[in-house]
């Protein structure tokens, strides 16, 4: 037989835990609706400015803020990723068609003309490129340079070009000349199936490349956090 004792001690217990329930039920239900969800914060990417003094749309994700209060606020550290010329190897036509300055940290062309190199671009997966931004210097006022960011799918064979930049004829300039581009196609990084690089040539020994510079977001996907009230 049951003691009465037990018996009214398990349904005072019961009865706690309903009532426990039902108060914190409503609380819970209440703000579900305010939660943030899941929050991409960047978790290392571009720093405020970039080289133009302007804010690329997807900096915004920087600094994520609630009804409640901040979430959370991206670090940098990572962006821009930056390919010297000293990176650069030539693309085997003619491997003497330039220089590399150790004193200047530049390639130049050679009176032969050609001059054309490639070098590898490593970003992290799933980065998305916001700008390109080559240095060069072109004080040859019948040949010009362009850089060329491509996309090679690794499967198929094909590339593409993603970004691009130059100097136009009839242009030359004694002053070292920072290009950009920031219309870049299919920017985001996707291994395995693509891989990057990019390319120039130096036709003329008064046309120099010093680097090739990538600013670029970088996000962290954080799940949402359910704290017990007080």
């Amino acid at each position: 037989m049951l003691n009465k004792n037990a018996l009214r001690g398990f349904t005072a217990g019961m009865l706690a835990a309903i009532i426990m329930v039902l108060g914190v039920w409503p609380v819970v239900a209440n703000n579900h609706n305010n939660w943030p969800g899941p929050i991409a914060l960047a978790a290392s990417g571009i720093a405020g400015l970039n080289e133009n003094n302007s804010y690329p749309d997807s900096d915004k994700l920087d600094r994520v803020d609630t009804e409640d209060g901040v979430v959370g606020q991206g670090f940098d550290g990572v962006s821009p990723l930056v390919i010297p010329a000293a990176a650069f190897s030539d693309d085997g036509i003619d491997p003497d068609s330039f220089t590399f300055s150790f004193a200047g940290g530049y390639l130049s062309g050679k009176a032969a003309k050609h001059g054309c190199v490639e070098a590898s671009v490593y970003l992290p997966h799933a980065a998305t490129i916001t700008d390109m931004f080559a240095s060069v210097y072109d004080n040859d006022s019948a040949e010009d340079i362009q850089v060329n960011l491509y996309r090679l799918d690794n499967f198929s064979g094909t590339t593409n070009v993603m970004a691009a930049v130059a100097t136009t004829n009839p242009f030359a300039s004694s002053t070292i000349q920072s290009l950009h581009d920031d219309s870049i196609s299919n920017s985001m990084i996707l291994y395995p199936q693509y891989s990057y690089y990019v390319t120039t040539c130096v036709d003329s020994a008064n046309i120099r490349l010093y680097s090739v510079r990538f600013y670029f977001n970088y996000f962290t996907t954080y799940l949402p956090i359910v704290i017990k009230g007080s």
